[in-house]
């Protein structure tokens, strides 16, 4: 009778063979598993105002690969020299991984790598003053990362001579209004309207909040008001008034935050770190007691927001109701904050 068991060599071999189809499918998914994009955030700037760019890294393999890195440069005006050395990522954020998991090498289907380049420190632009003014095309080329399907986007933008309230302030602080931030509280009291004024508040209260990672923000949100504490620019009826500072903690501190994150969106709802603002708003609701409020804002903001708010809006909401902090939770139960 005829042996018909498979050959044990045969079957190896087959083996072995299966082996390296599917090594090098796995080879070829993350050879181009990446997509690039890159943006400015906004079209338009005046001089002296901090221009910010967001890289982004994609992975649409449709397969779980190693995690990529954002290790480029930029190059401004078709210059062919990097407009200064770039030492590597400054704070990438991971999208897509499941709550409370350790930040993996790997990164699955879908995942995002996110860097935000300061544009007007690395190019110059923020230092260049009027010489500045015009339109530019910026553009973030990367050599060195694996994966990439393209190593080069660029983007444009127009830098303009500031006018109104922001030519007050512009020429009020020697053409640099932002240059030293011992000058700050000066800048919030003579011109709260101004556009450096809401960078101003902006990156002191709300800037990176898109980016935090979503269990870090709901542990701040349960410690409550225990670190909201310290030197304000609010007189004793809590109103934002600039250089007046006084100590302040608790629910005090943060409704004074608040006044002056209001204030800025009052004077600037389209500027393009609004939504930023309105984020560190909702969450602040949550602070204060206003658990309704931080849940309907949330909820806005992963609708309208700008993508990358409106993602963490909705991380932060999914998180929040899965714990019972919000109304309509799983569990029905809102923890209360504490001083």
């Amino acid at each position: 009778m005829r042996d018909t068991r498979p050959h044990p060599t045969r079957h190896l071999w087959l083996l072995i063979a299966a082996a390296l189809l599917m090594t090098s499918g796995l080879v070829a998914a993350q050879k181009d598993a990446w997509s690039l994009s890159f943006e400015v955030s906004s079209d338009r700037y005046i001089v002296r105002e901090p221009i910010w760019t967001r890289v982004v890294l994609t992975n649409q393999s449709g397969q779980e690969v190693p995690k990529a890195g954002a290790y480029g440069e930029l190059y401004l005006d078709g210059s062919e020299r990097p407009c200064r050395p770039y030492s590597g990522p400054t704070g990438p954020e991971v999208v897509g991984k499941g709550e409370g998991e350790y930040d993996p090498p790997e990164a699955p289907p879908g995942a995002e790598v996110a860097v935000w380049l300061n544009a007007g420190e690395q190019c110059r632009l923020s230092h260049d003053g009027a010489a500045s003014i015009g339109r530019h095309e910026i553009c973030y080329r990367d050599q060195e990362s694996n994966g990439l399907r393209s190593r080069s986007v660029c983007a444009s933008f127009s830098i303009e001579a500031p006018e109104g309230i922001d030519r007050e302030a512009y020429e009020a602080f020697g053409h640099d209004p932002l240059k030293r931030s011992e000058r700050y509280g000066d800048l919030l009291r003579r011109f709260p309207g101004s556009t450096y004024a809401a960078y101003v508040v902006w990156s002191k209260h709300a800037k990176g909040w898109a980016s935090v990672e979503t269990d870090r923000a709901v542990e701040v949100l349960i410690l409550g008001f225990k670190h909201e504490r310290g030197l304000a620019p609010c007189d004793a009826k809590l109103r934002p008034v600039g250089d007046t500072e006084i100590r302040l903690s608790g629910a005090s501190y943060v409704q004074c935050r608040d006044a002056w994150l209001n204030s800025a969106l009052k004077h600037h709802p389209e500027i393009w770190f609004a939504d930023e603002i309105r984020l560190r708003l909702a969450l602040d609701q949550y602070l204060l007691g206003e658990q309704a409020a931080c849940s309907a804002q949330l909820e806005d903001l992963s609708i309208r927001a700008r993508a990358d708010v409106a993602t963490k809006a909705s991380q932060l909401l999914a998180a929040l109701r899965a714990k019972g902090m919000l109304e309509g939770a799983s569990e029905g139960q809102s923890h209360p904050t504490s001083e």
